[in-house]
């Protein structure tokens, strides 16, 4: 038995109460009038048995309609953002009934390749949440023109591209292919010039910073033989000073030695006078000692901008090379160690993720290698001195069992024994970042400081079962642990704050 079909898609038509019809996969409505001519023309149907050849265009009365399958197939396409969802299942129907009717017809194998193949290949993050996928042919063309070699080969060696290629194009489609063709060509010219603009950019980038850091030196050296005679003239100064109080001291130790029995409180006298001189030759020993490492430092490309503070070597962050701004945290004969003031930048301990100690990181080696090379010159390089570490370990996330990993580097992160011998409170702690890094960071750098990394591993043994994390220290100043929703260490981005002992020895 014949039945009512929807002339677009040959869906069934259901009645509504309001005597409309409606068709219950593409919505297309028919009043009373329609539906009696579609009765008549039914009753009028011829069966043809056999084949029957027929040369050129027919077109079916009553019947589907290859150019509004191919219409409603756009029109879905357009709606659809994801794949599978409804306006994309019901696009890709109407393609395929269309290919049913025409097999050649180019603009339903283009809307085939568009949802099939490159709906979601030439898709466009507006940002971190949102996607603008490719849904209409305008995108497609230009999109393909713009992506990458790679993404385009995928595209153009599909089934669905080559058989468009070999297809029936009208002239829109034709227009199309050609103004695809011009796009690719001025997209690839653009990209060299491009490439061509950023070797330059490079080139000039590595011109600028070798004549600025030739300039550094040169100045370093001029100022080199003037920072030597200071240098010479307080340690003059300092030994001269410090024989005279010594000599002062021995005057007095003398001449009380003479004091007879009776003579108690001139004792007590010269006693006061002797520490009060002692303790000036300590004081003017520490005074000496520091600016005489003062001078030293500078003469090598570290300057002491205050008592507890050096800048020293410089570091680029958002196409800015910036002074590197140092804490002293240690002073001892002639070697300081330092930690830098700011946070200077933001990586993984381990780009792979997964279990990693210090020994075998891959901010250890950045720190000794690439950081090193690139932040420092030559004579800033003598400097920094070799130091042999001692950090917490185990071998794994659920290993209980600690031990002592022995390393020695040159540029190294604390510990959290360190740590906790340097900065006591939860508020010494607490980290800004540079505001280079601020406003490049892809994470939350506010005013409550930033997460930053430690060396060491802590065991969490809460359930007395082996738990062993990396730490870190929190943006609230707090000896934290990092950690992935599986419970393993993370390789999760945090801040990095180098270390290292300078020792003026060298110089």
């Amino acid at each position: 038995m014949a039945k009512l079909e929807c002339e677009i898609c040959g869906g069934k038509l259901i009645a509504r109460p309001d005597g409309l019809f409606e068709c219950e996969y593409c919505g297309m409505q028919y009043d009373k009038l329609k539906i009696q001519q579609m009765v008549q023309e039914i009753k009028g149907t011829v069966k043809v048995e056999g084949t029957v050849q027929v040369e050129g265009k027919v077109q079916v009365e009553g019947g589907e309609n290859i150019e509004s399958l191919i219409l409603l197939g756009y029109r879905e396409l357009e709606q659809s953002h994801y794949p599978e969802d409804d306006h994309h299942l019901k696009a890709l129907h109407y393609f395929e009934k269309a290919l049913t009717f025409d097999a050649q017809n180019g603009d339903a194998l283009l809307g085939k390749l568009i949802t099939e193949d490159a709906f979601f290949t030439l898709i466009e993050r507006i940002d971190t949440r949102t996607v603008d996928s490719c849904n209409t042919r305008e995108k497609f063309w230009s999109r393909l023109a713009k992506t990458t070699d790679k993404e385009r080969e995928k595209i153009t060696s599909s089934n669905n591209y080559l058989t468009l290629m070999r297809a029936n194009k009208n002239a829109l489609l034709e227009e199309e292919i050609e103004t695809y063709y011009q796009e690719i060509s001025e997209w690839k010219k653009q990209q060299d010039e491009k490439r061509h603009e950023e070797q330059e950019q490079i080139r000039k980038k590595e011109q600028n910073a070798s004549l600025e850091k030739q300039q550094r030196i040169n100045r370093r050296v001029e100022n080199r033989n003037g920072l030597k005679e200071q240098l010479y003239k307080i340690a003059e100064e300092k030994d001269n000073i410090i024989l005279k109080l010594k000599q002062d001291i021995d005057s007095l130790q003398q001449y009380m030695s003479t004091l007879g029995f009776l003579n108690g409180k001139e004792k007590i006298t010269i006693q006061e006078k002797i520490e009060a001189l002692t303790n000036e030759v300590s004081k003017k020993q520490e005074s000496y000692e520091m600016e005489i490492t003062k001078l030293k430092l500078e003469m090598q490309g570290a300057i002491m901008s205050s008592r507890n503070q050096v800048q020293f070597g410089r570091y680029e962050m958002g196409g800015q090379i910036l002074a590197i701004d140092w804490q002293i945290l240690e002073a001892k004969e002639e070697k300081i160690l330092i930690i830098s003031k700011y946070a200077i930048d933001e990586k993984p301990f381990s780009k792979l993720g997964g279990w990693t100690s210090w020994e075998s990181s891959d901010l250890r080696s950045w720190l000794n290698k690439s950081f090193i090379e690139t932040s420092f010159d030559e004579d800033e390089q003598l400097l920094i001195g070799r130091t042999k570490l001692k950090t917490r370990a185990y071998h794994n996330t659920y290993d209980r069992e600690e031990y002592t990993e022995e390393t020695e580097d040159r540029i190294f992160l604390l510990s959290v024994d360190e740590v906790q011998k340097y900065f006591p409170s939860d508020s010494s702690r607490r980290l800004q970042p540079t505001l280079a890094l601020k406003a490049v960071s892809k994470n939350k750098l506010d005013s409550r400081g930033c997460i930053w990394w430690l060396r060491s591993q802590v065991n969490m043994n809460k359930l007395k079962i082996g738990s062993s994390f990396l730490a870190c220290v929190t943006e609230y100043g707090g000896i934290g642990i990092a950690e992935n929703s599986q419970g393993k260490p993370s390789n999760q981005i945090a801040c990095i704050r180098p270390a290292m002992w300078l020792d003026t020895t060298k110089v």
